[in-house]
């Protein structure tokens, strides 16, 4: 004979909706409702191995929990790095270097802010033998939002010197760009040579992008420390 839902919601009632029970078939036990122990097993049964074949196992439920609390340490950090690089830009774009814009002698690290032709900003600074530059470009049809970091010889071009420059695409506070010139020989006919070049999208150059992300990394911090100085 069959029983419906219904009567085995009439015979069983609301005392067994919160009682924890022992599970006869050896998966772990039910609470609140979710297997209801009968005197009838034909009745009970179908919904009771239902039920132990869609239980989530105890592993399982351990590896989705330290995956949400892995997810829950990793998000802040993230978006720490992303504020970071737009306090940066923010930083670069609002500074006016020189000022007085007339006195172009002062002893300020930060050397000069200007503007370029479709809104793109670009600031310098010297600190002890470097300059580091930083670009704001600007979104324009399909190119993306970037920030360029640009870490140069302060005392200009000579035989031996390295240039570096880095590019952050979405400003997520990873690198998609990163390249190294070198400056060779001879002095009088000084040649650029591009020794490194790492680009995150074509996966070119990736054994350079842990020494990029830290140069990056380090350019954030210098602007949050010294811009406008």
């Amino acid at each position: 004979m069959r029983v419906t839902p219904l009567e085995v919601w009439r015979d069983y009632g609301m005392r067994f909706f919160f009682q924890r029970m022992p599970n006869r078939a050896k998966c772990r036990e039910f609470s609140r409702g979710l297997y209801l122990r009968s005197r009838r097993e034909p009745t009970v049964q179908p919904f009771h191995s239902a039920l132990c074949e869609a239980q989530m196992s105890q592993p399982t439920q351990h590896l989705l929990l330290a995956g949400l609390l892995i997810g829950a340490l990793v998000a802040p950090a993230s978006a720490a790095e992303r504020e970071d690089v737009r306090k940066a830009i923010n930083l670069v774009t609002s500074v006016k270097m020189p000022y007085p814009e007339h006195l172009t002698r002062n002893r300020a690290k930060t050397e000069r802010v200007w503007l370029d032709r479709e809104g793109a900003t670009t600031g310098c600074i010297r600190l002890d033998d470097r300059r580091w530059c930083y670009e704001h470009i600007p979104p324009m049809g399909n190119r993306a939002e970037m920030l360029r970091i640009r870490n140069e010889p302060s005392r200009g071009t000579y035989v031996g010197a390295l240039y570096y420059y880095v590019v952050d695409y979405d400003l997520d506070g990873l690198i998609d760009v990163g390249s190294t010139t070198q400056i060779e020989g001879p002095e009088r006919q000084p040649i650029a040579h591009v020794t490194e070049f790492y680009s995150r999208s074509t996966k070119r150059g990736e054994q350079f992008q842990p020494n990029f992300q830290k140069m990056y990394d380090d350019g954030i911090q210098i602007a949050l420390k010294y811009f406008g100085e």
